[in-house]
């Protein structure tokens, strides 16, 4: 699993940088993957400074959404927390 954080700084500049990189070797259950996630953001104090996720669209990374919406109480009533990878959908349109 990798975790990268994109944000704009004061000088509003786009930074971005791979934070976290775990290897995830158990099942891929969305119990397992909000599991993995909330300790990353744990480890890096994130928990409340999440506004959005980009996950592709695996069911269980969706599933996940709801138990790390409980975990992260992002803003907005996480009206934009998943966001769906936009890459990964052009890729299955292209492959079919």
């Amino acid at each position: 699993m990798g975790i990268t954080c994109h944000w704009i700084d004061n000088a509003l500049n786009i930074q971005k940088h791979l934070l976290a990189y775990r290897c995830f070797n158990d099942p891929h259950t969305a119990q397992n993957i909000s599991h993995l996630m909330f300790l990353i953001l744990e480890e890096y104090g994130l928990t409340s400074k999440i506004f959005s996720i980009s996950f592709d669209n695996a069911s269980a990374n969706t599933c996940s959404i709801d138990e790390l919406i409980r975990i992260c109480q992002p803003s907005i009533d996480g009206k934009f927390f998943h966001i769906r990878c936009t890459c990964h959908i052009f890729n299955l349109c292209v492959q079919d």
